[in-house]
């Protein structure tokens, strides 16, 4: 290869770069925008970024039939088990995020057939639920789910 030809090379690949970067960031504005529409949608104000909304965010099983149904049903399960947790919260904060962990887990078993008692999920409740404490302005800490 001539020195040109190899210069012209790096060049294409640094554009290439530059636009696999610029379309990254174009997806994370959609995801973003589709994650705030989906929280407008579910009614209730300030929740987390890891608010699973859907059967993919759950980490369900997808492929199973019946996952994004499966999904849809946690995902409504959750917002009213943080609605509760926001009016138990200020009576003690540890005591309602135990008790909305303990709702949920119970939920998930009903949905295992999905994969929904794997730690994936699992994780991803409990992190939204710490989450939606803080956002609420308490003091939130791992040890209160168990």
């Amino acid at each position: 290869m001539t020195s040109k030809s190899e210069a012209a090379l790096v060049s294409r690949v640094g554009d290439l770069r530059k636009r696999l970067h610029e379309a990254e960031e174009d997806l994370r504005k959609l995801r973003r925008k589709t994650k705030d529409a989906a929280h407008n949608k579910l009614g209730l104000e300030d929740l987390p970024d890891s608010f699973p909304c859907n059967a993919s965010d759950w980490e369900l099983c997808c492929s199973v039939p019946g996952a994004e149904e499966a999904g849809e049903r946690l995902t409504k399960r959750f917002v009213e088990v943080l609605k509760q947790f926001k009016k138990d919260a200020g009576s003690g904060a540890g005591r309602a995020a135990k008790l909305a962990a303990t709702i949920m887990r119970k939920a998930m078993a009903e949905e295992a057939d999905y994969g929904a008692t794997d730690s994936e999920p699992r994780y991803h409740m409990e992190q939204a639920i710490l989450d939606y404490g803080r956002k609420l302005g308490y003091e939130m800490q791992v040890g209160y789910l168990d």
